[in-house]
């Protein structure tokens, strides 16, 4: 597999985004904030489907990024 600095970028750019999403899972939100909030998320998941889980170091951390994805998902509903 031939690495491509796009798709390295894409990852990085996902683990970034992971862990501002599990701050945000463990912080209180105002109306403002949760809608900010939503659209991160719709830019994690749009990320996260454009990946290539071979460039992340396996399958159990594209697992670990859905299991985020899902967890802000389930804030952003209540």
């Amino acid at each position: 597999m031939k690495l491509s600095s796009q798709d390295l970028a894409l990852v990085q750019q996902l683990y970034l985004m992971q862990v501002d999403m599990h701050q945000l899972i463990k912080s209180d939100l105002s109306i403002q904030e949760k809608r900010e909030a939503k659209q991160r998320a719709r830019e994690f998941s749009k990320l996260l489907k454009k990946a290539d889980w071979q460039y992340m170091g396996g399958e159990d951390v594209l697992e670990s990024l859905r299991e985020t994805e899902e967890a802000v998902a389930q804030k952003l509903a209540r």
